[in-house]
């Protein structure tokens, strides 16, 4: 699935409006080589809702986690939406015990659990909704 995201991204498929941004190692002290990609974000607003984004994929390279990428990678996903008016940003991941970094990252950063919906994935593994609000004065 993230692949078919990112090529429909990356070809700009008409009807669309996935956004794509590509983190590489010349912007981040990582230790990657020079200007090797280290993660990447998938967004777009959601169909039929007024100013509210989807954050469908955020992934950082396991050579380099936790040195900073993707707490970079969502403040440009972020500042994209703001730019483009947005005033929520919706991203949902899983319950279960190997998503417990997953969700303190979001919990770090600002994000509030808005909804969780029991067994969504598979029995004992949740959805869990969190939402990142911008008022008007802060847009």
């Amino acid at each position: 699935m993230a692949r078919e995201v990112i090529e429909c991204a990356l070809d700009d498929v008409e009807g669309t409006d996935y956004v794509l941004l590509v983190a590489d190692s010349a912007k981040a002290a990582t230790g990657a080589a020079k200007g090797e990609p280290i993660g990447f974000a998938v967004f777009g607003p959601t169909p039929c809702a007024e100013g509210t984004w989807d954050l469908y994929w955020i992934a950082v390279d396991p050579e380099v986690a936790n040195r900073g990428a993707g707490s970079k990678i969502l403040a440009a996903v972020e500042s994209a939406c703001v730019r483009r008016g947005a005033r929520l940003l919706k991203v949902e991941t899983a319950s279960k015990s190997s998503y417990d970094a997953t969700r303190a990252f979001y919990d770090r950063r600002r994000y509030t659990v808005a909804a969780r919906i029991a067994d969504f994935y598979a029995p004992g593994d949740d959805l869990v909704m969190y939402v990142k609000r911008w008022s008007r004065e802060t847009r």
